[in-house]
């Protein structure tokens, strides 16, 4: 039987309705049986439609020889979704006709001419994409407001920039003085960041995002240079550690903090451009703060992930804070509770034998793997399976991005977001499912004994490495323990 597909994204004045790419279809098949397949509100950027889902699965049943559309990117706009459709489509034997381009795939001709017009279609999406990019490293470059909430110590409000409608940080006089408390106490008085969020909860003070500090929301603001009068000795500071710095050596006068964006993990301060708003803390506090920071990171030890490697996996059931490893000079190791010690959990219990927690799950890890024991799994597989994870982490990593970038966008950018975040969803759930295809192969069989004499054998970096294959969380609660898988 023939197929009709119909997509329509919005009722538009200048758009085909459903009904008439129907009529159309139907006049192209003749006195042919057809069924129809419409998905009304939909966009052609990914194909997560529910009627196209339908129509995929009865060409896979067998039930549809040809599908009519009255326009190619009826199917897709976007080249590498239409290119697995049509190899689905030669796979099944379905022949593909589009009313509107005046060919179909059982030619030649036909299957160049489809590939030459979703290039073009590819092309436009992409053109798209890194318009918006350019337009949001443009406004930044300029000075422009690039969204988001204000940073705890200001307030968003109206201005305007070279005559043009934006938005700049106020000064919020009862936060500000927060913010100078935590630069004093710090980089003054010397406490650290875990006395200073203990103190601040102690004070009933509640950040913007969750109400509760700690170490890490302190270690933004005292890390921000949004907060810095930036002079002189700041722009060569933030030259130094490799920010790159939108004005010029004389804009920095001593008066105004800086915008941040465009960071990465290697490239912390990323992008600075200096902001219309009034700064907090002095340049010589600011600067101090920045070097004792860096000092302590320096002859740091690795950090408390170095104790154990169960490290980062365990979390307090009472207030959900993770849990750091304090060792003793007996050779004890104990996992606390980072709320307790930030004065946020309330449980009467906090803390556990290191050592006990990793019999426990040293215990179900090797049962896990024995289960394993057997199991085939081909090396070309096991590339697979690893190009897979990274396809759906760097999904989610750009869907963060794409989330934070949201708010107060322009209307087109914002309409253009949207219908990216939809596609990277579509991304991400295609490889989960073919990350099951491929877990379900058969292939060389898996060594658990190996595995077992590797895990005994290893260090922490590397235990720290299987344990996160197999254990998703650890709740403890005193001396009770609750482990989830993956």
């Amino acid at each position: 039987m023939n197929a009709v597909y119909a997509r329509q994204s919005a009722d538009k004045r200048d758009s085909i309705s459903i009904e008439s790419q129907i009529d159309i279809c139907a006049r192209d098949i003749g006195d042919q049986p057809y069924r129809i397949y419409a998905d009304k509100g939909f966009s052609g950027k990914n194909t997560n439609r529910p009627q196209f889902k339908c129509l995929i699965e009865d060409i896979k049943s067998g039930e549809v020889s040809g599908v009519y559309v009255y326009k190619i990117d009826r199917i897709s706009r976007a080249i590498l979704d239409f290119g697995k459709i049509m190899e689905l489509f030669d796979k099944y034997s379905v022949e593909f006709v589009s009313h509107t381009e005046r060919f179909d795939t059982s030619t030649p001709m036909g299957k160049a001419m489809l590939n030459i017009i979703m290039v073009f279609a590819q092309l436009e999406r992409e053109t798209i994409q890194q318009r918006v990019t350019d337009n949001y490293y443009s406004r930044g470059e300029k000075g422009f407001y690039l969204g988001g909430y204000a940073p705890f110590g200001y307030t968003k409000t109206e201005c305007l920039k070279n005559g043009k409608k934006t938005y700049c940080y106020k000064k919020n006089e009862s936060e500000s003085v927060i913010i100078r408390e935590i630069y004093t106490a710090y980089g003054i008085a010397g406490k650290s960041m875990n006395l200073i969020a203990r103190e601040l909860n102690e004070r009933g003070i509640c950040t913007r995002r969750n109400g509760r500090w700690s170490q890490s929301s302190v270690s933004r603001i005292l890390r921000s240079p949004v907060y810095v009068r930036a002079d002189v000795e700041v722009y060569e500071y933030l030259n130094n550690v490799g920010a790159h710095i939108n004005n010029p050596i004389s804009d920095y006068t001593g008066e105004n903090g800086c915008y941040i964006y465009g960071s990465t993990k290697n490239k912390p301060f990323g992008y600075i451009t200096l902001g219309e708003h009034e700064g907090i803390i002095s340049p010589d506090l600011w600067l101090n703060v920045q070097r004792k920071i860096n000092v302590r990171q320096k002859h740091s030890n690795g950090g408390t992930g170095s104790l154990s490697w169960l490290q980062g996996l365990v979390k307090c059931c009472c207030c959900g804070y993770s849990s750091y490893v304090k060792s003793y000079s007996g050779g004890q190791r104990y996992f606390y509770c980072r709320g307790k010690r930030n004065g946020v959990c309330k449980a009467s219990r906090k803390m556990m034998r290191c050592d006990m927690l990793e019999a426990i799950a040293e215990n179900i890890i090797k049962d896990q793997i024995n289960l394993l024991d057997g199991i085939k799994i081909s090396e070309e597989a096991g590339i697979e399976i690893n190009s897979l994870k990274i396809r759906i982490s760097e999904a989610e990593a750009k869907i963060k991005r794409l989330v934070r970038l949201a708010e107060e966008l322009d209307e087109v950018s914002m309409e253009y977001i949207n219908e990216e975040l939809k596609a990277l969803d579509y991304e991400k759930t295609a490889a989960e499912d073919e990350l099951e295809t491929v877990l379900d192969r058969d292939g060389e069989s898996f060594d658990g004994q190996k595995m077992i004499r590797l895990f005994d054998e290893s260090g922490v970096e590397i235990k720290k490495r299987i344990v996160s294959v197999i254990i998703d969380i650890i709740h403890i609660d005193g001396n009770d323990v609750d482990i989830y898988l993956n």
